[in-house]
């Protein structure tokens, strides 16, 4: 390649080379989705188009993902991206809709992948122009609890030597229009908790409940109880969102149940008001069971906490941004969201931050985690040329 191009014409040269190859990559991972350290095929699936190119890489450190390198020297940039779907039926109608039943990548994860292995490849066409060492991480189980950032960060990933000096992330967003990437320093997603509760009444016929304690009445009771806790006993000036996704009991329509099962999330944006919920959801789901003559059993399962970005982080992403999709790309966000990511785990460790890059071209474009949830697949010719050009920015790259 001439010495005389300027990096952006490079890289667009480079993605147009590889492109195919990116939306291959990107339709095998949906076509074979697979859940939080199951991720075999996904893994493999990358080493080889990595082993092809040229590209060094190495299994681990968990038992699936894996981590390429390219360049050399002691500056080292990190970049993320996260391999697993979730238990969700695909309504989609895509040709290389999931071929696993229950499983499907509703959250862009396999943009993630595809866009992260497209940026291996330009940045390996372009090795010689880099001055440092670019650490391309494909990681397993953001999903999961613990998920794979934590424990990626609980095996001494981060203190592995040449020590990563920054990182980043990026994310794709239906909210967000086509193009658009959605920047924000300091608190940009929520903690999560899951919270798993098991009411317990006693049995008996349905036609004398006066000689039963109801476990779904009492269930009733917790929930709505727990929902006033929310909005009566915290500080409403900081948000918190507590969600009950199933609700299981019962055995059949004549007999009272004796044991309700609910499981939910908890959302938070600051440490103090996790802290202070995580302790009055215990207190009211067994107080408000005793009353009824029942009883309550809490178990919180703490995944994520808040996801941090570190401003001068942010500022390069905006300066990427600009510089690689133009004036008017960057769109600076007021309020956290309340999702929640396992990148926070590497944020809490290094200097980071993630971005949202907008898919979407309807005004009804499905959300994440929906069944029918897709995007345009030329975003990751864009989600390429961001991450190359945070690479550029990084090491003074003209």
């Amino acid at each position: 390649m001439s010495k005389g191009e300027t990096w952006l014409r490079l890289v667009e040269a480079s993605i147009a080379r590889h492109w195919n190859r990116i939306v291959a990559t990107r339709r095998y991972i949906h076509a074979h989705p697979e859940l939080g350290f199951e991720e075999v095929e996904t893994t493999q699936h990358i080493a080889e188009v990595l082993g092809h190119a040229g590209i060094p890489y190495r299994l681990g450190p968990l038992a699936t993902g894996l981590v390429a390198e390219i360049g050399s020297g002691q500056a080292t940039i990190g970049l993320r991206a996260d391999i697993d779907a979730i238990s969700l039926q695909e309504e989609t109608g895509l040709p290389f809709s999931s071929q696993a039943p229950g499983k499907m990548h509703a959250c862009g994860h396999d943009g993630h992948a595809a866009m992260l292995l497209g940026t291996a490849l330009v940045l390996q066409d372009l090795s010689d122009r880099l001055p440092g060492r670019v650490r391309l991480i494909f990681q397993p189980a953001e999903e999961a609890n613990p998920s794979g950032g934590r424990l990626m960060v609980e095996s001494g990933f981060l203190d592995e030597e040449p020590k990563i000096h920054e990182l980043y992330a990026l994310h794709l967003q239906p909210s967000l229009p086509f193009g658009m990437v959605g920047v924000k320093p300091g608190v940009f997603l929520a903690s999560s908790d899951a919270i798993d509760l098991r009411i317990r009444g006693r049995s008996g016929h349905a036609a004398t409940p006066q000689d039963t304690v109801d476990a779904i009445v009492l269930s009733a009771h917790v929930v709505v109880a727990l929902q006033s806790l929310i909005t009566r006993r915290l500080n409403p000036t900081r948000p918190v969102v507590l969600s009950f996704g199933i609700i299981r009991g019962g055995t059949r329509h004549s007999v009272i149940a004796a044991e309700v099962e609910l499981f939910g999330t908890l959302r938070c944006i600051d440490h103090e008001t996790r802290e202070r919920v995580l302790e009055l959801i215990p207190q009211v789901a067994k107080s408000v069971a005793a009353g009824f003559g029942g009883s309550a059993e809490v178990c919180v399962r703490p995944s994520q906490p808040v996801t941090v970005n570190n401003h001068q982080c942010v500022e390069r992403i905006s300066r990427a941004a600009l510089a690689a999709l133009g004036t008017g790309s960057v769109v600076r966000m007021d309020e956290a969201l309340m999702g929640a990511e396992d990148f926070s785990r590497f944020a809490e460790r290094v200097p980071a931050a993630i971005a949202w890059l907008g898919t979407r071209v309807r005004d009804q474009d499905p959300p994440l985690h929906s069944s029918k949830m897709t995007f345009p697949e030329e975003v990751m010719a864009l989600g390429v040329r961001l991450f190359c050009q945070l690479v550029a920015d990084f090491f003074g790259i003209l």
